[in-house]
């Protein structure tokens, strides 16, 4: 499951990237069976139709965009995901995110998240997506910004959205600051409860 869809996170970028996309190679690199094979092909094109829309209604398109957000200072840097992901690069106080595809056009931040799994009917774009939302918006100096869950299989893109005003994007850095506050600080003591009925090492 996470090979499939690593690879069709893989072929997103590259069509952002430079528009030439092997899928014979990621298929290989991701050691696909038959039937993913087959999958990857139709799923990789319902990417780039999606890709193309956005690029035909103007935007600017970026993919796997890292980003270190400082929770108190509230300043966005960017970093270089290769490098993260091989040694942590946050600092003292910072959350980082890797951005599946940032969209901006004048005034206008748009960020969205390929989603490989089934979709879900009741889905709303999450506090990962709002984060990222956030993060480009202060980047670039956006008063607002959108966000989507892009469900995509061999079928199409199903897009799931939202947006959120400049008092909304303070209420997400709110959050996220008392939530790095409590995992930051000092280990709580276990509470037993009804789970630990069901706890393995018990």
């Amino acid at each position: 499951v996470f090979a499939f869809g690593n690879a069709v996170h893989e072929a997103a970028e590259l069509a952002v990237g430079c528009g030439e996309v092997d899928l014979v190679r990621l298929a290989s690199k991701y050691e696909l069976g038959r039937d993913d094979v087959r999958r990857l092909g139709a799923t990789a094109r319902s990417a780039f139709d999606r890709i193309n829309a956005y690029a035909a209604d103007g935007w600017l398109m970026f993919a796997e965009v890292a980003v270190a957000y400082h929770v108190t200072k509230r300043t966005v840097r960017l970093i270089d995901r290769y490098t993260h992901r091989q040694a942590n690069q946050a600092k003292p106080g910072e959350l980082v995110g890797i951005i599946d595809l940032v969209c901006v056009r004048p005034g206008q931040v748009h960020v969205a998240d390929w989603k490989t799994g089934t979709w879900q009917r009741d889905s709303t774009p999450g506090l990962q997506v709002q984060f990222a939302a956030m993060a480009v918006a202060k980047l670039v100096g956006a008063d607002s910004a959108s966000g989507s869950l892009l469900y995509v299989d061999e079928r199409g893109v199903r897009e799931v959205s939202a947006s959120w005003e400049c008092w909304d994007l303070d209420s997400t850095a709110d959050v996220l600051r008392r939530i790095h506050e409590t995992t930051s600080g000092a280990p709580t003591p276990p509470v037993a409860g009804e789970w630990c009925k069901r706890c393995n090492i018990l």
